[in-house]
């Protein structure tokens, strides 16, 4: 469960219900932008990473490239950004690296595969910005879809 840019961890059941212990990590604090206590916006690299391996596993040039698709080329993360979002994630716990596919023929690809953590908070994540996106409509900023 995560609340106030918190990861809350249960630590004892007592009568039904849990204590929750809230720590933050370092990376943690560096995948989200606190400035709104109720939610969590995540930088838009991290986002994307997340929606680029909901559908499969990937390598890291793999993620580039389905985030430049699925974004009509309006974002293109350069190495950088990429494989320190993907150091910071990884060590959030929201994804995890795993063995290449057999079919891929460099065995020097990092793949990595999106946990139940990273799920969560894309999904979050997405309703947050549904939500943004109905408010635009109804202020008149954007037409409402045919």
């Amino acid at each position: 469960m995560i609340e106030h840019a918190r990861l809350l961890i249960p630590c004892i059941n007592i009568r039904g219900g849990y204590i929750w212990r809230a720590t933050v990590t370092s990376a943690w604090k560096a995948l989200v932008d606190r400035s709104d206590a109720r939610t969590l916006p995540l930088r838009p690299a991290v986002y994307h990473i997340l929606l680029a391996l909901n559908g499969q596993d990937r390598h890291g040039l793999g993620i580039a490239e389905e985030i430049e698709r699925i974004s009509g080329g309006a974002l293109e993360l350069g190495p950088g950004t990429l494989y320190r979002s993907l150091a910071e994630m990884t060590e959030a716990g929201l994804i995890v690296p795993v063995g290449a596919p057999e079919r891929d023929a460099d065995p020097r690809r990092k793949h990595y595969r999106i946990r139940t953590a990273g799920r969560e908070l894309l999904a979050r994540e997405t309703a947050r910005l549904g939500r943004l996106l109905d408010a635009a409509r109804a202020q008149g900023v954007l037409a409402e879809q045919e």
